[in-house]
């Protein structure tokens, strides 16, 4: 029997028509399917880290989901030879190790969450009963504030001579300008210098950043990750004093960190009577 295609006729597909429709539905849905990541390792305030290489997905400026809100992608790099990838984000995230981070398919909705990418650090700043934000401390070099003694020795032969001429041992802290991380480290650094500044006066600072901490690596070792601390004696010589993240050997993240790796290696060269 002929049916009449006109309107106002309701037709009854075919078996074969509705099979299509649903291969046709579920090509679509797969081109716009949304893709998504473990974080694996370093989830602490606006960045983390990726298994495998997947800058080119994750590009600056892309949107992803994380935790039930939306985030902008301020910055992802390839480390650790292509092995992993660093993505920071627009602001905190609070997320763990094991959370899963979706790139959101081109037209997806907003999940409300208001963008703090276009507000001024004033606008990020909570008040409290009228009060302004704190006044900050006196810019130093390198993102350090003045508190921070930093040694004008840089490259590795000139660490080694300033250490032999003080007889201090020196902390090396390597770092990259782009580095969400490295920033984090810096900061909580400057925020508890009223604790560390004994500490550091026993050591000889060194901050070795961009291209200068290319050279600064263990003996026999090419990390890719950063930021990255390296301790030597007063001799010279490399000292293996590692953080606290087991696959990371040498990545700090605070302050806090810093001065426990501090206090070992002043108790390795015997001047545990200093601390």
């Amino acid at each position: 029997m002929e049916h009449s295609n006109t309107p106002g006729r309701s037709l009854r597909p075919s078996a074969t028509s509705m099979a299509l429709g649903q291969l046709l539905l579920s090509l679509v849905c797969a081109a716009k399917a949304e893709q998504s990541w473990v974080i694996s390792e370093n989830a602490y305030s606006s960045y983390f880290i990726l298994s495998g290489d997947v800058s080119a997905l994750l590009s600056d400026g892309a949107s992803v989901w994380l935790k039930g809100e939306d985030y902008k992608v301020e910055l992802s790099q390839s480390i650790d030879g292509r092995s992993s990838t660093y993505v920071q984000l627009d602001r905190d995230h609070g997320a763990s190790i094991g959370d899963t981070v979706v790139l959101k398919a081109a037209g997806s909705e907003s999940g409300g969450s208001k963008d703090t990418a276009s507000l001024s650090p004033v606008d990020n700043v909570v008040s409290s009963g009228g009060s302004s934000a704190p006044e900050a401390a006196p810019q130093g070099a390198g993102g350090f504030n003045a508190a921070v003694r930093l040694s004008t020795a840089v490259s590795l032969q000139d660490v080694k001579r300033e250490v032999q001429a003080q007889g201090k041992p020196a902390v090396v802290i390597v770092t990259q300008p782009w580095c969400g991380a490295c920033k984090h480290l810096k900061s909580s650094i400057n925020d508890n210098m009223d604790q560390l500044t004994g500490m550091m006066d026993k050591f000889v600072v060194v901050h070795a950043p961009g291209d200068a901490g290319a050279e600064w690596q263990p003996p026999g070792e090419n990390d890719g990750y950063i930021p990255r601390v390296y301790f030597m004696d007063t001799n010279g010589a490399f000292m293996d004093v590692a953080g606290p993240n087991e696959q990371y050997r040498y990545f700090f993240q605070d302050a806090d960190g810093l001065e426990t790796a501090m206090k070992q290696v002043l108790t390795k060269l015997g001047k545990s009577a200093e601390l």
